[in-house]
């Protein structure tokens, strides 16, 4: 099967656009059936459909400052015209927990694993930090000279979705901005 890029309609709808702005000139009838034909498309309206349900934008990694430690995941999942609940994500090689950050009445944080989140109809579910977020553990050593990475989230009803998400190793930049800044500030005032 020939996959024809999300574009692939427009340039086919394109000469028939044409044709019936010079008929509507006219007034002559034209026979457009020479410039799309349905097994053209068969099967694509099921693929854009599919795609216009669920949007996932804005995926990053964000690696750990400390060796060792759980990574984050952060994105945002726009839901389609029926509600819908995030099972699960996954990245290969590494084990991803769907988590919660509670807040306590006394102002303390926690988290909490969940076994799902719902979607609610052309809802969005916001993964952040403060809120619902992916915990990744076990991160595999290669995964910090990438500059993006597979991330898999799994539906309820729509089933798998899989997008890249930007691999931010926050370790190497904001440790060193935070040593410099604490050299500077112990060396203020000193000749």
């Amino acid at each position: 099967m020939i996959r024809r890029p999300a574009f692939a309609p427009v340039f086919l709808a394109l000469p028939l656009a044409a044709a019936l702005a010079v008929a509507g000139c006219t007034g002559e009838p034209v026979d457009n059936s020479a410039y799309v034909e349905d097994e053209d498309l068969e099967g694509f309206e099921d693929e854009l459909a599919m795609d216009a349900e669920l949007t996932l934008s804005g995926f990053e990694l964000r690696l750990p400052v400390v060796e060792g430690r759980p990574g984050v995941i952060y994105g945002n999942i726009l839901g389609g015209s029926s509600a819908d609940e995030v099972i699960g994500l996954s990245v290969a090689g590494a084990r991803v927990e769907l988590h919660d950050t509670l807040t306590a009445e006394d102002g303390t944080m926690s988290m909490e694993q969940q076994d799902r989140v719902t979607i609610e109809p052309n809802g969005t579910l916001t993964l952040a930090r403060g809120g619902y977020h992916g915990m990744v553990y076990d991160i595999p050593e290669e995964f910090a000279a990438m500059e993006m990475i597979p991330v898999t989230v799994s539906f309820a009803n729509a089933g798998d979705r899989t997008v890249d998400a930007r691999v931010d190793s926050i370790a190497g930049g904001a440790a060193m901005d935070a040593t410099e800044a604490i050299e500077a500030e112990g060396t203020e005032g000193v000749q």
